[in-house]
């Protein structure tokens, strides 16, 4: 688990209601973390779209009065995509339907990563909210299930087993923000009662053996797959097969990718 080291100014307000206690922290982009997490709490994450956003969430399972590292990397969709360098981002912990512990960062530690000391002080399960403002417009992400531990041996012993990554490619949300990069959801409409999925003509990658795609599994892990085009107009391209329509897809950058 990791702290903050707090440089600049620091604002705490603590307010009593019920039987929550709620700490409210302002903290500056320079702010450093110095307590390293114990290897044996395996990193989770979560990914999440509005029409502006990406959030890609990483943390690990967060233990009462630790501070647990809750990184926030928000990404600006658009035709190619961009770190959030300009935004208040607030995070707030909710437990048994008790705000339990908030946090806001006026800038990012680094070009889209929003790091948070989350320090629950209660154990249970409940919701992280991310809530973004930017001049432009706000977002908001609300991360279910979130389990918070009395301690760390009962957060290690209740893990689940590693999910296999065999056959993905890694490639770093940084790394991806600084090189022309996009995905998408594969587009579908109804012909008759028949789903018909399509992707754009930037999305193939076309080899010897086939055609693909990268299919997205996180912001930072493709699977490439082989799919079995049909008919084409203009850029969109008709997928018979190997596409599911609740994938999303690299449609900027695939060479990147590898």
């Amino acid at each position: 688990m990791k702290t903050n080291h707090l440089f600049g100014s620091l604002l705490t307000v603590i307010a009593l209601s019920g039987n929550a206690l709620m700490a409210q922290t302002t903290t500056p982009a320079t702010a450093t973390s110095t307590v390293a997490p114990n290897p044996a709490l395996r990193a989770k994450s979560s990914t999440m779209y509005t029409e502006h956003t990406e959030l890609f969430a990483e943390y690990r399972p967060p233990v009462v009065g630790r501070p647990n590292r809750f990184t926030a990397h928000l990404t600006r969709l658009g035709q190619t995509f961009s770190p959030y360098t300009e935004a208040t981002v607030t995070l707030t912990l909710t437990i048994d339907g008790k705000v339990d512990y908030t946090e806001t960062l006026t800038k990012p530690v680094a070009p889209g990563n929003f790091r948070f000391a989350l320090k629950p002080a209660t154990a249970g399960r409940g919701t992280v909210t991310i809530d973004l403002v930017t001049p432009a417009y706000t977002d908001q992400f609300v991360v279910k299930d979130v389990t918070v531990y009395a301690d760390e041996p009962t957060a290690i012993a209740s893990q689940p087993a590693p999910e296999p990554t065999t056959g993905e490619i890694g490639y770093n949300k940084e790394k991806s923000w600084f090189e022309p990069f996009a995905t998408a959801p594969v587009m579908s409409r109804k012909r008759g009662k028949t789903a018909v999925l399509s992707v754009p003509q930037s999305a193939l990658v076309s080899e010897n053996d086939g055609v693909y795609v990268f299919v997205q599994k996180t912001p930072e892990r493709f699977l490439k797959q082989a799919i079995k085009t049909g008919t084409k107009q203009g850029d969109i391209v008709e997928v018979v097969s190997g596409l599911q329509a609740s994938d999303r897809i690299v449609i900027l950058g695939t060479g990147n990718i590898n």
